[in-house]
């Protein structure tokens, strides 16, 4: 065994100062770490997730159990629709994860966006002639689901990042009333809050980057700053995060997210606390190595990127 995958297994399960990362790839860093997946089982088991857990359908995308509910978006006609809540760091309910919609689902999937308050959407997906997966956005002009009417004011290309600007109005004067029985009053009022944004100012902007393409961490990387810059813009509200099954792609871009927040805020790279805080309340997320190996890659494509190794070598 080499002196390198000695030093890997040490470090596997703890945190690393950014300096020491950029001493070695993230790919050699972990290379030939067998035991990652038994890291994410023992996570699992310490948890109390077993074999039913795992084996939950992509379809429902909250935890099992009592607490589903209370992790999922209340609609405000007091129905939930097939999303879940993800927790940051240092901030509840950071993203808000779903499904890509299908032309059955159009209406509700607005209604998420305006209720959930957010001004950001993440769309991790290729669209193709499939049926059951529509483009839900204009390109020009305007569409109207429901009480919502969704306008294109922007449509650009950066590299292969696709970015939209969306003016959403309401149909109808917004009437804000109380519900009642709200298993989680913080879901409560941040819909609320949403919809009297809404209300009170008639329209809300809303931005899409839409990738297709995940070859490269540099990609990922790339894609975080340009979501984050807008976040800072618009008032750091909830991110949506969709793509196809409301899992694979999705998880691995919270993570990655959360992963170089911690390396901008505390200097460390950090990929497992970041795998547990996103299987909290979605256990599917992050399920191989190589989704794990590929967290390192993005740490250490930010570090190479901007040389933060300079700054914090001790």
């Amino acid at each position: 065994m080499s002196h390198l995958s000695k030093r890997a297994r040490r470090v596997n399960n703890r945190r690393l100062p950014v300096w020491r990362l950029t001493q070695c790839a993230a790919t050699s860093l972990v290379l030939g770490c067998s035991h990652l997946q038994r890291s994410l089982s023992r996570f699992d088991e310490k948890e109390g997730r077993g074999p039913a857990a795992a084996s939950l359908e992509d379809s429902d995308l909250a935890t099992s159990g009592a607490s589903a509910d209370r992790c999922r978006p209340l609609l405000r006609d007091g129905t939930y629709v097939n999303a879940v809540y993800v927790n940051g760091f240092h901030k509840k309910d950071r993203f808000v994860v779903t499904q890509t919609p299908s032309s059955n689902d159009l209406e509700d999937f607005w209604k998420l966006v305006v209720e959930s308050g957010t001004r950001t959407i993440v769309t991790l997906d290729v669209f193709s002639d499939d049926a059951d997966v529509v483009q839900f956005w204009p390109t020009s002009g305007s569409v109207r689901y429901g009480d919502h009417r969704i306008e294109c004011t922007e449509n650009r290309n950066v590299n292969d990042l696709s970015v939209q600007a969306f003016k959403i109005t309401s149909k109808h004067k917004v009437t804000l009333k109380l519900l009642v029985n709200v298993p989680r009053m913080d879901q409560h009022r941040q819909s609320m809050a949403g919809i009297k944004a809404l209300g009170s100012f008639g329209a809300v902007t809303v931005k899409h980057f839409h990738r297709t393409t995940w070859e490269s961490a540099e990609q990922i990387v790339d894609l975080v700053d340009h979501v984050e810059r807008w976040q800072q813009q618009s008032g750091n509200k909830i991110i949506l995060v969709q793509c196809r099954n409301g899992c694979t792609a999705s998880g691995l871009f919270c993570t990655c997210s959360l992963v170089l927040e911690k390396i901008k805020c505390e200097q460390e790279v950090d990929v497992f606390y970041a795998t547990r805080i996103v299987r909290e309340n979605r256990p599917q997320f992050i399920q191989d190595s190589d989704q794990y190996k590929f967290c390192y890659e993005v740490a250490a494509a930010y570090l190479e990127s901007f040389a933060l190794y300079a700054n914090f070598r001790q």
